[in-house]
């Protein structure tokens, strides 16, 4: 009978500590994700899709350790390995990636990887930023993240045209040029890089129509309403908790004021005016207003 090594007893150690903590691991991410939600709710920070999370399944480990043997030399008990525990944040713009990044400063962070800085300018990859963090010790006096005072989380943060050349090279398993068939390297790098300038004009987009909301001056003249002129002329004529009634639905509230005949600024100042008791009871407020206003018309 062959005498396990070193290695064998080691993948056995670590895999009975697999199976006894899977659900405390679970239990772990599924806690975390759920704060880290609250925090991005109140910075106003909408993921493009739903944060993920995940623990690394034993076939995968096991893989880990055959491409990188130092392991063996390295990992003791299963949570020393970075990537045990994982979570994804996708973000629409490269600018709520770098507010998530600051959130993620505020964390004990073990480890920090932004893979941009790793590619040389003729390379490609998966450009994600990479926090391990630990749960902030003022979290731990919460009744159901004090259990986890030593585990360790690997969050990824990554806009939605990085996620979508993660997943690609993934289905396609070109993880390096090398992985990639030399007469298909001119096509794989130019899908690449049209990825990276999806997130540098929508960067530009967002400037300009920064630049539009903050000089577009519908006092002196009236202006043909539309999402955005309808979002700053209502912020700066409703009362603040008037606003969160409709705020993730401006063009909605756009088609009822068409609908009741109101399509530019002077022409909605003078609802407003005429009808602001109204408009800014509790009872009705600005969507509810036109709901009937257009019923009368009808």
């Amino acid at each position: 009978m062959r005498q396990k090594s070193d290695k064998d007893i080691l993948m056995s150690l670590l895999r009975d500590e697999y199976d006894r903590n899977f659900s405390h691991y679970e239990g772990y991410a599924d806690s975390l994700k759920r704060e880290l939600q609250a925090l991005l709710e109140q910075q106003s920070i909408k993921p493009a899709v739903p944060i993920h999370y995940r623990v690394k399944t034993w076939k995968s480990i096991k893989a880990k350790f055959k491409r990188y043997p130092e392991l063996y030399e390295i990992i003791r008990i299963l949570t020393d390995l970075r990537d045990l525990i994982g979570i994804r944040i996708i973000l629409s713009f490269e600018r709520d990636v770098e507010k998530v990044r600051q959130i993620l400063r505020n964390f004990p962070v073990t480890h920090q990887v932004d893979k941009a800085d790793t590619f040389e300018p003729n390379q490609f990859g998966y450009l994600s930023s990479h926090f391990v963090v630990r749960i902030p010790k003022v979290w731990l006096k919460v009744p159901s993240l004090s259990q986890f005072p030593d585990l360790q989380c690997e969050i990824q943060t990554a806009t939605l045209a990085q996620h979508l050349w993660a997943n690609a090279s993934e289905i396609l398993q070109y993880k390096s040029e090398d992985s990639v068939p030399e007469s298909l390297q001119r096509s794989i790098y130019r899908t690449s890089a049209m990825l990276e300038s999806i997130d540098l004009e929508f960067e530009r987009f967002l400037k300009a129509r920064e630049e539009y909301i903050l000089q577009e001056d519908y006092a002196s003249s009236p202006k043909q309403l539309n999402v955005d002129l309808l979002r700053k002329f209502l912020r700066e004529y409703l009362p603040d908790n008037h606003l969160e009634f409709f705020d993730r639905d401006y063009d909605y509230l756009r088609q009822q004021l068409y609908n009741c005949g109101i399509t530019n600024t002077n022409e909605l100042k003078q609802l407003l005016d005429d009808n602001y008791g109204k408009v800014t009871g509790e009872e009705v407020r600005l969507g509810g207003f036109l709901e009937k206003h257009e019923q009368e018309i009808d």
